[in-house]
């Protein structure tokens, strides 16, 4: 079958204010030989930190495509990473972080789909 993919265009990210939530996502599927790194911020005060929710169709390719999440860019002060395939929740202790997103040339998955829900001080 012919698979269409979307390319994922590297910027600069989003800055969130207020105190809602956000969803992060790639396109689905994502296309192959991506390089993206994306800032997003929470600018409210109130913000100490957040929790990263995935939705349960998340996957990439196990061991090729990755997905790092850091404090700093280029994937400086790294706080979590996923590579082989899977996601999982978990909690972000400041109030902005970058994505960093990395597929290789061969193939693609779904790609990822995520929640940013600010904790509040």
């Amino acid at each position: 079958s012919n698979l269409t993919c979307t390319q994922f265009a590297n910027r600069t990210g989003d800055v969130f204010t207020g105190l809602q939530s956000r969803i992060v996502e790639s396109p689905h599927p994502y296309c192959w030989s991506l390089n993206v790194e994306h800032l997003y911020q929470f600018t409210s005060s109130e913000v100490k930190g957040f929790k990263v929710v995935f939705d349960p169709q998340s996957s990439l390719e196990a061991g090729y495509d990755y997905l790092i999440f850091s404090e700093a860019p280029n994937q400086q002060n790294v706080i979590k990473e996923f590579r082989n395939g899977t996601v999982e929740n978990f909690d972000w202790p400041t109030n902005e972080f970058y994505l960093y997103f990395y597929s290789d040339a061969a193939y693609v998955d779904y790609g990822f789909k995520f929640e940013v829900i600010p904790l509040i001080k």
